[in-house]
C-alpha cells in the first residue's frame, strides 16, 4: 500500500483503518519464534483471528513469483516524496493481535462508540485517545501519519 500513496495528488487526504492483528503500520510482524498459538485467550476470555503461522508460509511459497513481481512493479518511495497525507487509524501496534468483538473487531466497536454515527466532534487524535482509553491494555491502536503534514487534516473533526 505503501507505494501506492505515490499516485495521489497533491493535498489528497486518505484515512486508512486497519482492524487487524499486526496493523500498527499496516505491516505483518512474525511471532517472535512461535510456531504456533491458540487464537483464544483463556485467561482473558478474547478470541483473536489471525492466519496460522504454517498457513501463511505454505500460501507465500505457493505464491511466491506473484508477490515478487508485484514487489518490483511497485517501487518503495522515501515518504517525503509524498504529495498527500495518509492517516492510519490502526487496531493494534504491529506486535500486537486484535481482538474479536461480538459483532466487529474490538477496535471497530470501540472506534464506532466514540464516533456515534458521526456525532463526535473532536478531531483525529482526541479520537483516538478515547478509543485507546476504551482498549484492553494488551491492545493499543496506532495513528501515524505519513507524507505530507497538513495541520488542517490533523485538526479537522474524525470523519468517516
Amino acid at each position: 500500500m505503501h507505494a501506492l500513496w505515490h499516485f495521489f495528488k497533491e493535498d489528497v487526504r486518505i484515512i486508512v483503518l486497519s482492524d487487524s492483528c499486526h496493523s500498527g503500520t499496516i505491516t505483518r510482524a512474525h511471532y517472535y519464534g512461535l510456531n504456533d498459538f491458540s487464537n483464544i485467550d483463556p485467561v482473558n476470555h478474547i478470541t483473536y483471528r489471525f492466519m496460522p503461522l504454517g498457513i501463511r508460509n505454505r500460501t507465500f511459497e505457493k505464491n511466491r513469483s506473484f508477490y515478487a513481481e508485484r514487489k518490483t512493479q511497485v517501487n518503495e518511495r522515501n515518504d517525503n516524496e509524498l504529495k498527500c497525507s495518509v492517516k492510519l487509524i490502526s487496531g493494534c501496534q504491529d506486535n500486537q493481535l486484535s481482538a474479536d468483538g461480538a459483532f466487529n473487531g474490538l477496535f471497530t466497536a470501540n472506534l464506532l462508540s466514540v464516533w456515534r454515527s458521526g456525532v463526535y466532534e473532536g478531531n483525529y487524535q482526541k479520537s483516538h485517545r478515547k478509543i485507546v482509553e476504551s482498549m484492553p491494555p494488551d491492545q493499543t491502536p496506532n495513528l501515524p501519519d505519513i507524507g505530507k503534514s497538513n495541520p488542517t487534516f490533523d485538526n479537522q473533526p474524525f470523519v468517516i
